[in-house]
C-alpha cells in the first residue's frame, strides 16, 4: 500500500512540474497590459492602509495584494500568474481525488488540465486588472470545499477552515460575488434546512458570510472621503461611490437609447433626458456643472428605478438570458478577442479551450439535467446544482449591474457556471455503471465501484 501511494505521490508531482513547465511557457511572451482604471488599484495600494478603502473605487482585495508584492507591472504580472497556476493546480487535485472511479478521475484530470491552460485564463494573468485574483480565489474556494465534503475529522475541519477564509478574500475581490454567495447560502439553508436546526456554528457562519455579503453590496452605494486617486481625483464628490459610474452606464446605453425605457425613467424623476440623449458622450454629465442636476439624480436615484425598470418587464429579462447567454457563461468570444494571448494558436490552443468552448459549454448544459438525474444520489450533485444557480445569477446581476464590458463582467461567474456543469458530469459519469457484456455475463468495466451516496 505504501509503495502504491508512493508511486500516485511521484506521479502527481511529475505532472505538476510539467504542467507548471508548460504554464510558464505559455505566460513567457505574454506583457503587462494596463488600462484607464488599472491605476484605482496600485495607487491604492501605495496609500497607507485605512477603513475607508473598503468604499474606494474598486473592491479592496486586488490591493491589499499589491502592498506585498509591489505595484510594478511585471510584479503583479507574475503574482497574477503563479497564483493562478497555484490556485487550478489545487483545484484539479481536489477534484481528481474526489471521485473513486478511474473513468472519473481520468476525466476530471483532463477537465483541470484544460481549465489550467486555458488560454483566457492566462491572458487575464496580465491584465492588470481584478480578473485574474478573483478567478484564482474562485479555484481555491471550489477546492477547499471539495476537501471539506470529502475528508473527515481534524483534516475537514481544516478545510472548511481555510474555505472560510478564501471566501471572506474572494467576496473583497469582486462586487458581484456578493450576489452569489448570497445565492449559495439560501440555496444551502433550503437544502439542508432540517440537518441546520440546533446546529449553532453552521448557523452562525452562515449568518456572518451573509452579512459579509450585504456589507460588500452596501459598500458600492457610499461615498468615500477624498480619494487621492488619478482615476477619480477631479469628479464631483456626489459621483464618487463605487456603483455610480456604473449606473451611468446603464443610463446611457440602455435608457437613452430605449424609448421604454426612457419614458419608465422620466416618468420616475430623470432629469434632463433630452438634453442628455443629445451628448456624444457620458463625460460632461460627470464634469459639466450644466448637467449636475441629472448627474446627482444618477448618483442618488438611478438604482432604485433601474432595478423596478427590469421587474416591470420579466418576459425582456428571460430574452436577455439568451441573447447574452455566452457572455452570462462566461466565454463570449470577446473576451477572447481582447484578452487571450496570441501564442499558440492551432490545435494545441483548441484543446486547452475546451472548457471555454461553445459547443462544450452548450453539451454540458443540455446533458446536466439527465447527468444530474442519474447522479442524483451522489453527494456533490446537489453542490455541483447550487454552483451553477449561484454562478448564472452572480452573472445575471453583473449583466445588469454596468453595461460596460458584460462578458468580462460575467468572466468569474460564469466560470463556476462552468465548474458546476462539469461536476455534474462526473458526478454521473462515475454514479452509472458501465459494463462490458461478454459469453459469460457482465463484468464491470475499470473495476472500481461507482459512489452512489
Amino acid at each position: 500500500m505504501r509503495k502504491l501511494l508512493t508511486i500516485r505521490l511521484g506521479v502527481v508531482a511529475a505532472g505538476l512540474v510539467v504542467l507548471a513547465l508548460a504554464h510558464a511557457a505559455l505566460v513567457r511572451d505574454q506583457q503587462p497590459t494596463t488600462y484607464w482604471d488599472s491605476s484605482a488599484y496600485t495607487e491604492e495600494a501605495r496609500q497607507p492602509l485605512a477603513w475607508a478603502q473598503l468604499y474606494y473605487p474598486k473592491p479592496i482585495l486586488p490591493s491589499l495584494l499589491y502592498r506585498v508584492v509591489g505595484t510594478d507591472p511585471y510584479q503583479i504580472a507574475e503574482l497574477h500568474e503563479w497564483l493562478s497556476f497555484a490556485a487550478w493546480a489545487a483545484f484539479g487535485i481536489a477534484l481528481v481525488a474526489s471521485f473513486r472511479t478511474r473513468r472519473a478521475r481520468i476525466v476530471a484530470g483532463a477537465i483541470a488540465v484544460c481549465l489550467l491552460l486555458d488560454p483566457m485564463r492566462l491572458g487575464y494573468c496580465d491584465d492588470i486588472l481584478s480578473e485574474s485574483i478573483d478567478d484564482s480565489l474562485l479555484a481555491l474556494l471550489v477546492a477547499a470545499l471539495l476537501g471539506a465534503l470529502a475528508l473527515r475529522g481534524r483534516a475537514r475541519t481544516a478545510a472548511w477552515a481555510a474555505a472560510a477564509v478564501v471566501a471572506t478574500c474572494w467576496l473583497l475581490a469582486r462586487d458581484t460575488n456578493a450576489v452569489v454567495m448570497l445565492v449559495a447560502l439560501a440555496l444551502v439553508v433550503g437544502w439542508r434546512r432540517r440537518a441546520l436546526l440546533g446546529r449553532h456554528l453552521e448557523l452562525a457562519a452562515i449568518a456572518g458570510f451573509a452579512a459579509v455579503s450585504v456589507f460588500v453590496l452596501w459598500s458600492t452605494t457610499v461615498r468615500p472621503p477624498p480619494t487621492g486617486l488619478t482615476f477619480q481625483h477631479d469628479w464631483p464628490d456626489d459621483f464618487t461611490a463605487r456603483i455610480t459610474y456604473s449606473m451611468m452606464n446603464n443610463v446611457v446605453d440602455r435608457v437613452l437609447v430605449d424609448p421604454d425605457a426612457l419614458q419608465f425613467f422620466v416618468a420616475h424623476g430623470l432629469p434632463q433626458a433630452d438634453a442628455l440623449a443629445q451628448l456624444p458622450e457620458r463625460a460632461p454629465i460627470i464634469f459639466d456643472p450644466k448637467y449636475g442636476e441629472a448627474r446627482h439624480w444618477i448618483a442618488t436615484s438611478a438604482k432604485g428605478v433601474w432595478l423596478s425598470y427590469l421587474a416591470h418587464h420579466p418576459i425582456d429579462r428571460l430574452t436577455d438570458q439568451v441573447s447574452h447567454f455566452w457572455q452570462l457563461a462566461g466565454v463570449a468570444d470577446e473576451q477572447r478577442s481582447l484578452y487571450s494571448p496570441r501564442r499558440m494558436r492551432g490545435a494545441w490552443r483548441r484543446v486547452r479551450a475546451l472548457m471555454s468552448n461553445h459547443a462544450v459549454v452548450l453539451g454540458l448544459l443540455v446533458l446536466a439535467p439527465l447527468g444530474a438525474w442519474l447522479a442524483r444520489r451522489h453527494r456533490l450533485v446537489p453542490p455541483a446544482i447550487a454552483m451553477v444557480i449561484a454562478g448564472w445569477l452572480g452573472s445575471i446581476a453583473a449583466l445588469y449591474g454596468d453595461s460596460a464590458e458584460v462578458a468580462r463582467h460575467c468572466y468569474g461567474s460564469g466560470q463556476l457556471v462552468v465548474l458546476g456543469l462539469a461536476l455534474v458530469l462526473l458526478c454521473a459519469l462515475e454514479s452509472v455503471p458501465f459494463r462490458a457484456h461478454h459469453a459469460g455475463g457482465a463484468a464491470p468495466a475499470g473495476g472500481d465501484p461507482p459512489v452512489a451516496g
